[in-house]
């Protein structure tokens, strides 16, 4: 995927005693989409929607800080090239 600069997104934050990811790069995402299931500190599971419409072009973790924190990027897909990969 490439993402030109300037490029408009949206960055949505999950964090929790454990965060299992769902939807991974390269994911196309809507409005109600999963992103993660998170387990918070009273041992409750919430789920972390998208909230918005596009494609999930990146996923960065911090695993330094407690609780762990990731940070999903969405952009629109009409912002993206598909590139193809080399054989």
């Amino acid at each position: 995927m490439l993402v030109d600069v300037g490029t408009k997104f949206s960055v949505i934050e999950a964090w929790g005693v454990e965060v299992n990811p769902v939807s991974l790069e390269g994911a196309r995402v809507g409005d109600r989409s999963i992103l993660a299931y998170v387990l918070t500190g009273k041992g409750e599971t919430r789920t972390l929607r998208s909230g918005v419409k596009g494609v999930v072009v990146g996923i960065f973790s911090d695993l330094t800080v407690s609780p762990p924190r990731y940070l999903y990027v969405v952009v629109d897909e009409e912002s993206i090239v598909w590139l193809e990969p080399v054989d």
